[in-house]
């Protein structure tokens, strides 16, 4: 039987409705901007751990005794994290959020964008927290 209770479904949508109000007040505080760079964060990291992870294998492989597959994902995901973290500090430098906005309209204009990319962050966080069950529950049941 691959069902689940009633009570856990109705915990993770709850949990999912959560986040993604979450992330709506986030990109509306935010802005559209800063929102963006967030997505091109995402991007960046994403790629940087995937492909510049590899890099790093011949350099430290003296130094750990471990298999290669781990030095490349726990390189590729500290790098990950580093590019994340500096190009949103970027952003967090070069652009306003939406209450710094000076005109009432652009202020408007500005959060309504970041919220709609919120919905899409939310969106994509809740997928991935599926992705995970998914994937322990295909490891625990093999």
């Amino acid at each position: 039987m691959t069902t689940g209770s009633s009570l856990w479904q109705t915990i993770f949508i709850s949990f999912a409705l959560i986040l993604i109000a979450f992330e709506i007040v986030r990109g509306w505080r935010l802005g559209l901007v800063r929102q963006l760079v967030r997505l091109l964060a995402l991007a960046a990291a994403y790629t940087a751990g995937l492909f510049a992870g590899r890099w790093f294998v011949p350099i430290l492989r003296p130094f750990l005794r471990v298999p290669d597959l781990f030095i490349s994902v726990a390189c590729g995901a500290i790098l990950a994290l580093v590019v994340f973290a500096a190009i949103n500090l970027l952003g967090a430098i070069l652009f306003k959020r939406t209450g710094q906005q000076s005109a009432g309209l652009v202020r408007l204009l500005y959060g309504i964008c970041g919220a709609v990319l919120g919905v899409f962050f939310g969106l994509f966080s809740v997928w991935l927290v599926v992705v995970a069950i998914r994937s322990v529950g295909a490891i625990a049941n093999a």
